[in-house]
């Protein structure tokens, strides 16, 4: 039988788990929503979103700023 305490142990742990594996993709200044090939360039205070369900083969220059990926990255960094 499960006692209260296991099943909010247990509860908070998936939750922490789902929040570490996912990123939260806001502030993009540029988003890749579909599949595409091409090549980016993300400079300083810019940020890239790879959304879930798209894949980008293209090649990413970074030149500061941040890559957000929730989808697939099959190009070259």
């Amino acid at each position: 039988m499960k006692t209260p305490q296991k099943t909010l142990f247990f509860s908070i742990l998936f939750l922490v788990t789902s929040v570490a594996n996912s990123q939260n993709c806001t502030n993009c200044t540029t988003t890749i929503s579909t599949n595409t090939s091409s090549n980016i360039t993300v400079n300083a205070g810019d940020q890239l979103c790879i959304l879930a369900g798209a894949t980008l083969t293209g090649n990413i220059t970074l030149n500061g700023g941040q890559v957000c990926n929730d989808g697939d990255l099959n190009g070259n960094v």
